[in-house]
């Protein structure tokens, strides 16, 4: 779960690049920009075995994907 967290992380990253479609719209770089970071908070949980920690992070992604592809 962690490596994947981490390569979630890696193309929100890749997806807030300027040659990226919509990345000129500041809710959409808001959007990618708590991807990478929720994505990461995953990536740290999971590695230290929290599952709580793990849920909310999880959460925080599908905020955020489902606030963008509204």
């Amino acid at each position: 779960a962690a490596h994947e967290a981490r390569v979630l992380a890696a193309l929100a990253k890749f997806t807030a690049h300027g040659d990226y479609g919509s990345t000129e719209e500041p809710a959409y770089q808001s959007a990618a920009g708590e991807i990478v970071a929720a994505g990461g908070a995953m990536a740290d949980a999971a590695a230290g075995e929290d599952l709580a920690g793990f849920k909310a992070a999880f959460d925080r992604v599908g905020t955020a994907c489902n606030a963008c592809h509204e």
